[in-house]
């Protein structure tokens, strides 16, 4: 079944969401890298350009999509063809065509030079947590954007509020439907998601998807 998104190629997130990106974008003034995990037809990346060039009517910074280019068929061509309808250039976005875990060891040496981070990848826990990490390169004043944060999807939702209570240097800026956007208000003290949560995080996952493996058994049984 094709993605609504590959269709559409609009954005996944609403309106309001697009709207509350739009509003941190231009009272931060951010000038540095930008980082979108996951993007599915680029339609939200498309909003943040056009917001840039548009709007604030300046040059759009440098922008790394990091997605494997794998959620539909098609979607790198996609992805071009939407930039290309909305009259946007790609001349300043490189595609990291990676899973997350390989770009994060690839994107180190631009740690500190990040200014704006959006998470909207795999959903699993472990994924997500393991996508955290990438708050490590954030510069202070940066921000992090977390989509799907709601109790639809636990793991998001429980990881991120034991993140924010870690982390105190980070500021809820908006909640809106399912997306948080956070500041970085100072450089942290230690770096953000050890190993050990990573594996915690794994751990976690491996109970859940045992968890929903026997409460299908259990349906198909008595169903």
């Amino acid at each position: 079944m094709s993605r609504e998104s590959a269709i559409t190629l609009k954005s996944e997130m609403t309106d309001a969401e697009v709207y509350s990106i739009k509003n941190a974008i231009k009272d931060s003034k951010l000038t540095g890298l930008h980082i979108e995990i996951g993007t599915a037809a680029g339609g939200t990346l498309c909003e943040i350009l056009k917001c840039y060039q548009n709007e604030l009517k300046v040059v759009p910074p440098q922008f790394i999509i990091i997605d494997p280019l794998t959620y539909f068929n098609d979607q790198y061509e996609k992805i071009c063809l939407n930039l290309k309808n909305n009259g946007l250039s790609k001349n300043n976005i490189t595609f990291e065509k990676n899973k997350s875990s390989v770009a994060f060891r690839n994107l180190s040496a631009h740690a500190g030079e990040i200014d704006f981070i959006l998470i909207d990848g795999n959903h699993k826990i472990n994924h997500f947590v393991g996508d955290l990490r990438f708050s490590r390169y954030l510069k202070a004043g940066g921000l992090l954007l977390i989509h799907d944060y709601s109790n639809g999807f636990t793991g998001i939702h429980s990881a991120t509020n034991i993140f924010l209570n870690r982390y105190r240097n980070y500021e809820v800026l908006s909640y809106v439907d399912s997306l948080i956007i956070l500041r970085k208000k100072t450089v942290t003290n230690t770096q953000e998601v050890s190993v050990i949560d990573q594996f915690m995080s794994g751990l976690v996952n491996i109970f859940q998807q045992v968890k929903l493996s026997l409460h299908k058994r259990v349906n198909s049984i008595f169903l």
